[in-house]
């Protein structure tokens, strides 16, 4: 085969072989079949970016573009750690070239993520504080009030308690169960702001040393792990102490109900915490945890466990009717109310009529022997497991690296009053700055 061409720029191919020497039909270079021109296509832009200039082009205009603020730091994050890759966005027809952000879009980023950040870090300090005075100042009172205090309890006969023991409650819910005592005030007060504070903090979605990654699933597929650890041990919290355990004495179902819910929040609270610090503890390959809090996180979490389950196991043996020596509870009848009469207690005498009325059983005797080893035991390790979380989430707000993050003197932003050129230099030094305090 060869080929010709003529001077009119016309292609001819001549096929030799027997039978073959025949000229194929000229044509014109333009007809000949062309190669397709490659693609140009310009790199994606990420999203952060293309909202980021959205942003500074209304932000020139008083304080317009602010309010875009939260939208924008949410996608810092993504932007940072790439999780959106040029590729996905190139297949969705984003064809927009790069272009470095400006000093000012660069501050708001910074200031958004480290101020979020900073709040998680400040909400679960005051969360930790004031669940801490809420139990140690539980514990206090009750053990004053009992220990220390010139006050005597008598039955409702208006007589000490034939054992010579003070009554001790089974459990720190039963010694604040009653919100117009000074304890019980206390408590729900203190525990009151601790799981409100603990539930605003969001820590499992800000902290390095907390943050297990979105794709961990609980019950198979149906509930993320961060929304899990960041809502059920506060919601259990509340639970304990907006639904206050029934009296002893008082045995109806309405009661048996409320006392059952208010069991299921101490179980979510402490069980709840215990097991989701377990987890990132034992199996998260991503959270980021010093050696040394490894060992005390360890250390708060087991205990924080070990002492709720005893909690229920000491709490079941002492309900138990068959060791001695219980507390013994009966409803009074006339002679005890004519006794508490002759004996100058005319309010006990009253609280005893309306318990005849009502069929409640009021304490005649308090509890010795065994049985009170039990209920003691039974207490402290309710307190312990609550110290136990306590320490552990102050554990992890000493070592978190957030605490130590920076923010601006002045917030980043252009406004009215300011003078031009001012936000420019400010914030461009300022965001480097805070580039290199990321890595810190």
């Amino acid at each position: 085969m060869t080929m010709a061409t003529s001077s009119k720029e016309e292609i001819r191919i001549v096929v030799h072989g027997p039978g073959r020497d025949r000229e194929a039909p000229s044509q014109p270079p333009s007809q000949l079949p062309q190669p397709p021109p490659p693609a140009v296509t310009a790199p994606p832009l990420l999203s952060v970016q293309r909202l980021a200039l959205g942003l500074a082009s209304k932000g020139s205009n008083g304080t317009k573009g602010i309010s875009d603020l939260p939208a924008l730091s949410r996608l810092s994050s993504r932007h940072r750690l790439g999780a959106e890759s040029e590729q996905s966005q190139a297949e969705r027809g984003e064809c927009v070239s790069h272009s470095p952000l400006p000093n000012k879009i660069r501050a708001r980023l910074n200031y958004g993520e480290r101020q979020q950040r900073r709040r998680a870090t400040s909400s679960l300090l005051l969360g930790t504080i004031f669940g801490g005075l809420g139990f140690f100042t539980a514990a206090w009172l009750g053990i004053y009030r009992t220990w220390f205090s010139n006050f005597h309890e008598e039955n409702f006969q208006g007589l000490p308690f034939p054992s010579g023991n003070p009554y001790w409650p089974g459990s720190v819910s039963e010694m604040v169960n009653n919100p117009l005592t000074p304890h019980g005030k206390v408590w729900f007060a203190f525990e009151t702001i601790a799981a409100l504070a603990i539930w605003n903090s969001w820590y499992p979605w800000e902290l390095r040393n907390v943050y297990v990654g979105g794709g961990v699933k609980l019950l198979g597929c149906c509930l993320p792990f961060l929304h899990a650890r960041t809502m059920v041990p506060p919601i259990g919290l509340l639970m304990l102490v907006m639904i206050p355990i029934g009296s002893p004495g008082q045995i109806d179902f309405t009661t048996d109900v409320a006392s059952w819910i208010h069991l299921i929040g101490a179980v979510l609270m402490i069980g709840g915490h215990g097991l989701f610090e377990f987890y990132t503890l034992s199996r998260s390959g991503v959270v980021h945890i010093q050696p040394r809090e490894r060992i005390l996180r360890w250390i708060f979490c087991l205990g924080c466990i070990g002492c709720g389950v005893l909690f229920l196991v000491w709490g079941n043996v002492a309900g138990s009717p068959h060791i001695c020596c219980a507390d013994v509870r009966r409803v009074p009848t006339d002679a005890d109310i004519a006794l508490a009469r002759s004996s100058g207690h005319t309010g006990l005498a009253a609280q005893a009529e309306m318990a005849q009325d009502s069929g409640e059983r009021l304490l005649y005797d308090s509890a010795s022997g065994l049985y009170l080893t039990f209920k003691f035991l039974a207490y402290w390790c309710e307190v312990s497991a609550g110290l136990f979380m306590i320490a552990g989430l102050f554990t992890i707000w000493y070592y978190c690296p957030e605490r130590h993050l920076d923010l601006f003197d002045e917030l980043p932003g252009e406004y009215a009053d300011d003078g031009a050129g001012s936000e420019g230099s400010t914030e461009g030094t300022r965001s480097t700055e805070s580039d290199r305090g990321d890595h810190a």
